[in-house]
């Protein structure tokens, strides 16, 4: 449902319903991130993840976002349209953090406060796996919270844009 109507409100008729639609999907959505977040794309690459359960990740020593199809298969397409809008604003987390002289003593100001302390946990990220108490401290880091809270919302707006009902 989500391709078809995806493609009417596009207007796109070039692309198959075969496993590269769903690349193709992300890769509009990430467009359409990077313009309402005023930050620049990144590529969007089919791979296996590790972790178990992953949709979607970011990886920003390449600035690429990594999307595991079996996931994406088998999850819902609020979710997997949520997964790759989370990434994208880890996107534009990490692209805030690199754009700021921290040795500056303006970025020790209230304005900055929040892209500070993502900083620090990405650079003492904790990725949640292992035991639960693991999973609790990798949700709740705020560049997590920060993402998770950003993509609901917009999940919420695209599918209202598309005129999709939320199952």
């Amino acid at each position: 449902v989500i391709y078809d109507k995806f493609v009417e409100v596009l207007d796109i008729t070039f692309v198959s319903k075969e496993s590269t639609s769903a690349m193709f999907l992300a890769e509009v959505l990430v467009d359409i991130e990077a313009y309402n977040l005023r930050i620049s794309t990144v590529p969007v690459e089919s791979t296996k993840l590790i972790s178990y359960g992953t949709l979607a990740s970011y990886a920003p020593e390449r600035k690429t976002i990594m999307i595991d199809l079996q996931h994406v298969n088998a999850d819902s397409a609020f979710e997997c349209v949520r997964s790759v809008i989370h990434e994208m604003r880890h996107h534009m987390q990490h692209q805030f953090i690199e754009v700021i002289d921290f040795s500056n003593e303006a970025s020790d100001s209230c304005y900055f406060d929040q892209i500070r302390n993502w900083r620090e946990e990405f650079l003492n990220y904790n990725a949640g796996y292992g035991s639960e108490e693991d999973y609790e401290a990798y949700a709740s880091q705020s560049c997590e919270e920060d993402a998770r809270e950003y993509s609901s919302e917009q999940a919420l707006l695209f599918f209202s844009w598309l005129g999709i009902p939320v199952e």
